[in-house]
Order: C-alpha cells, then structure tokens, then sequence
C-alpha cells in the first residue's frame, strides 16, 4: 500500500482534509490485516522553541491515531511518536540565509511504518524535494 504524504499547515496539528482520504486507505489496509501495527511518526519545521515542536509533532502524530481510532482501528494496534524537528527532510533555511516555506512544509509531516513484520507493506509515496531545498546536494 502506497499513501501519499500526510502534511501540515504551520503551528497546526489538525488534519488537512486530503489527509483524511489517504488516512481511509491506511484505515482499511489495517482493517484487513488485523495483526499489524503501526507507528506513525510526527514531524515539525525548525521554526521555534525545541520543546514546543517535539510536543506539536507529537500532537499531529496523535491526530492520526485519533483519527484511525474513530475509523474502527485499535487503538493497541498503534504508536504516535513525535520527533519535532530532529528529523528534517528539506532544508527550513536557504542557503544564503532566507527562509524556505516549501522546505519547511515538507517537514511538517507524519511517516508511517510498521511495528513489526515487514516495513515494506505500507509506503509513503517519496516526497521529491527540489535541489535547491535539499539538504545534501
């Protein structure tokens, strides 16, 4: 199963109503493997305080979880984790010191994996990153 990536407005965690159909495949692909678990990972931007951006993360993680639970999922059948911005997948800052919205909206998102068994069940679809906003060339 193949999701496309789960992304949030800045200092959000409420999910964008995109979110909600890729969720609903999430939903039914764990419906029908009922021994599968996940963890869904969160992330933020590195625009403000350390501290604030690991619990956002953590919220948007929860609001995936949440939102599964309310879908019929267990709720024993999933993690929310939050990384805050630890985990950056797009530079936040352009090179000559500007800020970079699209690099920081690619940040802000939720990675799905599985717990156990084989990672390569559910994808998510790779977020392209343009090569002025990568973090290695």
């Amino acid at each position: 199963m193949i999701l496309q990536n789960i992304l949030f407005d800045y200092n959000k965690a409420r999910l964008r109503g995109n979110s909600e159909l890729e969720l609903d495949k999430l939903r039914d692909f764990l419906l029908e493997n009922p021994k599968i678990r996940i963890l869904v990972s969160g992330h933020t931007d590195a625009v403000g305080d350390q501290g604030y951006n690991l619990r956002l993360s953590r919220a948007r993680a929860e609001a995936v979880v949440n939102y599964l639970v309310s879908k019929g999922v267990s709720s024993n059948r999933l993690k929310a984790v939050g990384f805050g911005q630890t985990k950056p997948i797009a530079r936040n800052i352009n090179k000559d010191g500007s800020d970079n919205p699209l690099g920081r909206q690619l940040n802000r998102r939720i990675e799905i994996s599985t717990l156990d068994g084989d990672s390569s069940l559910i994808q998510t679809e790779e977020l392209i990153v343009p090569e002025d906003a990568r973090l290695r060339p």
